[in-house]
């Protein structure tokens, strides 16, 4: 398993996000992922200004959460 491969993940590329947003549930809990956390603190702030209120990211990313550095890199 690589560390970003979670069973029944949407994983949706960056550069395919806006093309994609119907894809991403507004009625649960959406935890978004990249491999140290930078970019997804990015798209969650883009996800925000377009209503969603949903959102969680991995504090570190999945690298932090498969070597379990707190704070992450």
């Amino acid at each position: 398993m690589d560390e970003t491969s979670f069973d029944g993940a949407l994983r949706i590329p960056r550069s395919s996000l806006m093309g994609r947003l119907g894809e991403i549930p507004r009625d649960r809990e959406v935890i978004v992922l990249c491999r140290i956390g930078i970019q997804s603190r990015a798209i969650i702030r883009e996800l925000r200004d377009m209503g969603f209120d949903n959102l969680l990211g991995l504090e570190g990313g999945t690298f932090a959460w498969k070597y379990g550095i707190e704070g992450g890199p």
